[in-house]
């Protein structure tokens, strides 16, 4: 296909970058085989909240993922990062020595925009990681969707 043809066909996609809170203590706690497994729980977790699609999983920088979407409903956009939040607390891997310590949680930026002949996936990730930026500075576990703050109920 022809990527005048690919943009005439122009849809939604949510760029969501998921950054594991505190991770930098965890490694340095628990050691970087802990954190290799730490990582793997994660990533199961974020699978495990798409059980009506696959969404395109990357692993973007030390602490972070990025999934890329293509999702025009905001609800379920909605329900997949709470799932996503959910899905990491329910794993309950203990951020200290105290197993009954508080818990990993991550922060999520998410932005969606729709595909044309504008687009830039590097200026959509920029946007993404503002919105992360404004998670981690205000509080975390929770995410910012296209500008609305969204905790787990």
């Amino acid at each position: 296909m022809k990527m005048s043809e690919w943009f005439c066909n122009k849809f939604y996609v949510t760029a969501a970058i998921i950054d594991i809170d505190e991770f930098k203590n965890y490694n340095d706690l628990f050691g970087h085989v802990k954190g290799d497994e730490c990582f793997i729980k994660v990533t199961n977790a974020i699978i495990k909240s798409f059980s009506n699609t696959t969404p395109d999983l990357f692993r973007f920088g030390g602490d972070e993922f990025i999934v890329i979407i293509e999702e025009p409903n905001l609800n379920v956009l909605r329900n997949y990062i709470v799932d996503i939040m959910k899905s990491i607390n329910d794993e309950q891997i203990p951020i200290t020595e105290d197993q009954n310590g508080p818990a990993l949680s991550v922060s999520i930026g998410a932005k969606t925009l729709k595909v044309d002949e504008n687009y830039s996936l590097t200026n959509h990730i920029d946007l993404a990681d503002k919105y992360l930026y404004e998670v981690k500075k205000n509080n975390r576990n929770h995410a910012v969707l296209n500008s609305e703050i969204v905790k787990i109920n």
